[in-house]
Parts: structure tokens; C-alpha cells; sequence
């Protein structure tokens, strides 16, 4: 089935060196997010180039062209606050913007509120002293 976009948006420009990537449903980062069917998430460099995606939510095989997109968490509709991490499609330096577009395959077509928090890494460091 192809699905049809709900909704689409995209994250201010944001350094991702030593920081890691979640997603909330409120700018608190306290809240849990909902969607359906799923969120293509695309993580676009500062030229614009596509350097990860992947879905969250109910994708049932999400295609790009030929490539099989990646599941990030669970297949549910509803996410716990953080619980989806961006780490794994978020490049280790850089400047980077996140694209989201909401699918879905008929029905209900919905998303809450969805936000990106970004903070230091825990054990992120390159000091090598007394090494």
C-alpha cells in the first residue's frame, strides 16, 4: 500500500558532536508522543544531503524506492518520553536538520506534538590523561 502524508517538518539546524538525540512530546522532554500510522525521519546534512533515516511507529515495510527503511523502537503508536533515540541515524559530527513526515495507510491519519531534545552525551569525552 502506499500510504499519503498527514504532516511534514523539519528541526532548525543543530551540532550533533558528542550530544545525544531524542524524541518528546513536549519542549520538557516529559511527555510521550503519539503517531499514526508512522514518522519518516530523515536526518539531512548542512548541504541537504540525506545522511540516515529511518521510521517510528506502524511502517509495515516502509520502501524509498528500493531500500527498505529502518524501524527505530518499537511498532506502536505510542511512544514514552525519550524512549526513541536518534543516535543510530544521527552522524557523530556536524551540523545536521531532522525531517519528519507522517504516514499513513488509511484511517485515522494523526500525530501529537513531536519534539527533538538534544543534549551531551554521558561519558563523551577525549581526555586521555594519565593513559
Amino acid at each position: 500500500r502506499v500510504p499519503h502524508v498527514v504532516t511534514a517538518g523539519e528541526t532548525r539546524p543543530f551540532e550533533v558532536e558528542n550530544t545525544s538525540a531524542r524524541l518528546y512530546g513536549d519542549e520538557a522532554g516529559t511527555q510521550g508522543f503519539t503517531v499514526d500510522n508512522c514518522m519518516f525521519l530523515e536526518v539531512l546534512s548542512a548541504d541537504g544531503k540525506v545522511v540516515g533515516r529511518a521510521v517510528v511507529g506502524f511502517a509495515g515495510g516502509l520502501l524509498q524506492g528500493k531500500d527498505v527503511i529502518d524501524s527505530l523502537g518499537r511498532q506502536s503508536f505510542s511512544f514514552d518520553a525519550g524512549e526513541i533515540k536518534l543516535d543510530t541515524i544521527v552522524p557523530e559530527r556536524g551540523v545536521v536538520k531532522l525531517r519528519a513526515t507522517v504516514l499513513d495507510y488509511g484511517g485515522v491519519g494523526k500525530v501529537s506534538a513531536v519534539y527533538v531534545k538534544v543534549s551531551a552525551r554521558s561519558g563523551a569525552t577525549d581526555d586521555l590523561q594519565n593513559q
